[in-house]
């Protein structure tokens, strides 16, 4: 779920043509990994990155990777919910980009003190929301 599996098998299993018709195409771990070296930086000091189409959250998570760690599950996915930003139209891609956020952050170390299950993604990540971006007439938030 987090080393571009995912997108492996969804390429493998939905013809082409579908997934061109469904604008569904992910971001490689080594481009996103590319990417994201050069704004690291920022990213440590609290700068917000948004991904227009951010699909399963590939690109999300490679900045997810440079964000600290808190003293709890909780703390750390609402921090980084502050930074990270993205769109999509499939609603199924939103919600599967939130959810491997959290897988990332339980494998870096951050440790639940209660019911994982009761997370609530949409609160926790605010930011990350199922719309289309080239429809919108501004942005719902201002960017650093």
């Amino acid at each position: 779920a987090l080393n571009g599996e995912a997108s492996e098998r969804l390429f493998a299993m939905v013809p082409i043509n579908v997934l061109r018709r469904a604008g569904a195409f992910f971001t490689p771990p080594s481009l996103a990994d590319k990417l994201v070296a050069r704004i690291a930086r920022q990213l440590v000091r609290g700068k917000r990155v948004l991904d227009p189409a951010c699909g399963a959250g590939d690109l999300l998570l490679a900045c997810a990777r440079t964000l600290p760690i808190d003293v709890d599950l909780r703390t750390t996915l609402r921090r980084w919910g502050e930074q990270l930003h993205g769109f999509d139209i499939h609603p199924e891609f939103i919600l599967a980009a939130k959810a491997r956020l959290v897988l990332l952050a339980i494998a870096r170390g951050a440790r639940s003190t209660g019911n994982i299950s009761s997370i609530d993604l949409d609160s926790l990540f605010p930011g990350i929301h199922h719309l289309n971006f080239l429809a919108l007439e501004g942005l719902p938030f201002a960017i650093d």
